[in-house]
């Protein structure tokens, strides 16, 4: 990381600051339950990489910043393939969105 630009450091730094206080949130949830550091990264991971943050016009279920997490693991069979397209669009308050994939 030494030898990335300034402002990736800096994006980079910012990124696992935030890694750790969601970590530190977890760990004071979670009911005396011990979790490592990396487990969590490993799960947060996982879930992120399979997921889509999406705008919700409003609902009792979603977050009120409009920071929203869909778990979508089909997303993640998309690009298997070295010649793989994907494109998607999503409206900002629409849960319809469009995928479309293609190989070259």
């Amino acid at each position: 990381m030494y030898l990335s630009p300034p402002k990736l450091r800096a994006q980079a730094q910012n990124r696992i600051t935030d890694m750790k206080q969601a970590y530190r949130e977890v760990l004071d949830s979670s009911l005396g339950e011990e979790i490592l550091y990396e487990d969590f990264v490993w799960a947060w991971f996982c879930v992120n990489s399979r997921s889509v943050y999406y705008r919700s016009a409003g609902s009792e279920f979603v977050r009120e910043d409009g920071n929203n997490l869909a778990l979508a693991p089909y997303l993640d069979l998309l690009n298997h393939s070295g010649g793989a397209q994907v494109n998607h669009i999503l409206d900002d308050f629409n849960i319809n969105g469009e995928i479309r994939g293609s190989k070259q």
